[in-house]
């Protein structure tokens, strides 16, 4: 062991670690996954605002947070998107684009959240163990909270 104590790090044993949310919400009985990078890029994109500059359109989670200049009203926590992207998926009626599902959720109660509808999109992903889904993307599309950026400017 070198003198400081630590034992040298090879290339083999750096790893990352990947954390993968399994929702309450099924479909068709086939488990639902949230991994860690679908997470990271709804937080980096739609709380955030990572990217706007390359994408023409962009909602955000009302949760508190200022973004290009203007402050975005805290109705909800950060913590609570991981809930509401679960009660949508739970909720929701899937139906298939493309090769995706998508899962157009209405909430029963913007006021509480900020938020009129979300949008989650998922795969279905065959393993070695069945089939399971995986969250690709979820974010607001409408609600009295839910700033829209478009075009490089503030729409709404």
């Amino acid at each position: 062991m070198p003198e400081n104590g630590r034992k040298n790090r090879t290339q083999e044993a750096i790893f990352v670690h990947r954390i993968d949310y399994e929702l309450d919400a099924k479909i068709v009985g086939k488990p639902v996954y949230l991994p860690s990078e679908a997470m990271e890029h709804v937080i980096a994109r739609h709380v955030l605002g990572e990217g706007l500059d390359r994408k023409t359109k962009t909602t955000f989670y009302p949760v508190g947070q200022k973004v290009k200049g203007r402050e975005i009203p805290g109705v909800m926590k950060v913590e609570e998107i991981v809930y509401y992207i679960d009660e949508a998926v739970k909720e929701g009626k899937p139906r298939l684009e493309e090769d995706k599902i998508v899962i157009i959720y209405e909430f029963d109660e913007p006021e509480k959240t900020g938020i009129n509808r979300l949008k989650v999109v998922l795969k279905e992903v065959k393993g070695d163990f069945g089939i399971h889904f995986e969250v690709l993307t979820a974010y607001p599309i409408s609600g009295p909270y839910v700033p829209l950026y478009e075009d490089g400017r503030w729409v709404r």
